[in-house]
């Protein structure tokens, strides 16, 4: 049992890609195949359009003879439409097999000229095939005239807009109308000396419109009608158009704000990796100390220097694990002084903005019981982001950092453009940011960090009066 399922499984793998694959093509001969069967289903409606054209004629009765034009109209448009539906969902089919072939070998062009002109070749040539095959498959007039080369002709203009579009099923929708609004141009008594309305039904409506005088409000209704029909396919094919290029833009803008997205965690996950260099550079000096000093006493030093070493192996030690718990505990907190502190901020920012355009205020005679590494982030963070706001001149941004009553008090002060007041309330935010190239996380963690700190972080901000960010924390 267990056999025959997986032999059924893996035969349903083999087909599934084919269907997959052809099912365009295999709905396009469906519906065509469908033409076939129409003249049999509607064969009593054809017998009602002539009775009503008999009534019209025994009765000089216009009414029933614009009846019976109406339902040759409709009579007409679902006998043709299965032709030019099936033809349609193939040659569309073939059209964007041959783009994407195209596009994957642009230097060969013979794939470009047949998806140029296949939209209208394909239907010109084979619509009168099934034409002919259905007029001898049911002994009768079935009649590919010239309205029949318009329809194709303007079908062909349209589908040069909506080519691209998606759906499919606005494309049916359009070639549905087209159908009927030609079906409508062929009832018209005055365009018969073009050689339309060439079918036994359509001739005989014409001949009695002009025995009974009614050719004059057929040829006003129908071209009315028709344009009406065609005018409205236009709209919608230029609506169609327009949607189908606003859905590329917005595919576009989610491209690019991937991209972003992206590139903007690089540059994030950048920033880290330079402070794992400079924290692995800060591990290597107190493994060196080790490595030496252990190496002064494998010489065998007498025992005084022996004792000095191994008390300095011992501090530095307790140095490079004080370093490593203070990154990885949140919570790890040591007292340092506060210029010790702007010291290590110094050090991990490299670049000329710093030292041309930062100048700091420090009182030294402050200590605090902090995570070093994590609140000289948090300081590097708003730096960063007060560097970015403000006018590019020497001595652009402030720290200062002095006593007030409950403690330490950190000021980076910026002269940039400011903050309006509706943004001051959701800078705090995860992913608000005022730059575009900004991820938006770096004041939500420095808000954490100062938080855990079991201190107070605001911004003070005007519009076009710079930027001041206050940090409070308890001595």
């Amino acid at each position: 049992m267990k056999e025959s399922t997986a032999r059924l499984t893996n035969s349903f793998k083999n087909i599934h890609p084919v269907n997959i694959k052809y099912k365009k093509i295999l709905l396009g001969l469906l519906v065509t195949a469908f033409s076939f069967i129409t003249p049999k289903i509607l064969w009593e409606m054809q017998f009602n359009i002539l009775r009503n054209i008999h009534l019209s004629l025994e009765n000089y009765n216009t009414s029933l003879l614009i009846i019976a034009a109406i339902q040759l109209v409709f009579l007409n448009t679902i006998r043709h439409l299965p032709i030019f539906l099936g033809i349609f969902i193939i040659s569309d089919d073939f059209y964007h097999t041959l783009k994407s072939k195209s596009e994957k070998a642009p230097e060969n062009p013979k794939y470009t000229v047949l998806r140029n002109n296949l939209a209208f070749l394909f239907p010109f040539v084979f619509t009168p095939v099934i034409y002919q095959l259905i007029s001898r498959f049911y002994n009768m007039s079935f009649v590919f005239s010239n309205v029949s080369i318009l329809a194709i002709i303007f079908m062909f203009i349209i589908y040069k807009f909506i080519q691209d579009v998606r759906y499919v099923f606005i494309k049916i929708i359009i070639v549905t109308l087209i159908v009927f609004a030609f079906d409508c141009v062929d009832i018209i008594p005055i365009f018969s000396r073009l050689n339309f309305g060439r079918g036994d039904l359509t001739s005989t409506i014409h001949q009695t419109a002009e025995f009974i005088g009614a050719t004059q409000i057929i040829n006003v209704l129908g071209i009315i009608f028709s344009a009406i029909l065609l005018v409205n396919i236009a709209i919608l094919a230029k609506m169609s158009t327009n949607y189908q290029k606003y859905l590329h833009l917005m595919e576009e803008n989610k491209n690019k704000e991937s991209k972003m997205s992206k590139m903007q965690m690089e540059a994030l996950e950048s920033r880290y990796y330079r402070e794992i260099k400079n924290l692995v550079h800060d591990l290597k000096t107190p493994l060196t100390t080790i490595q030496g000093l252990s190496g002064l006493i494998q010489l065998g030093l007498e025992e005084s220097k022996v004792k000095e070493y191994a008390n300095k192996i011992t501090g530095t030690t307790e140095k490079m694990n004080l370093i490593i718990s203070e990154v990885l505990l949140e919570d790890k907190k040591n007292t340092i002084n506060i210029d010790d502190l702007f010291e290590f901020v110094k050090s991990q920012i490299l670049c000329d903005d710093f030292y041309n355009n930062v100048s700091f205020e420090i009182n030294q005679d402050v200590n605090l019981k902090i995570n070093k590494y994590r609140m000289s982030r948090a300081i590097i963070n708003l730096i960063d982001n007060a560097l970015k706001a403000a006018n590019q001149k020497d001595q652009a941004v402030v720290v200062k950092a002095a006593k007030n009553d409950v403690g330490v008090e950190i000021i980076i002060k910026d002269n940039g453009p400011g903050i309006s007041a509706e943004n001051l309330e959701k800078v705090w935010e995860p992913g608000f940011a005022l730059n575009p190239e900004d991820t938006g996380l770096g004041l939500n963690f420095v808000k954490n960090v100062v938080e855990n700190h079991e201190g107070e972080i605001y911004i003070e901000s005007r519009k076009g009066m710079g930027t001041e960010v206050h940090i409070i924390l308890k001595e």
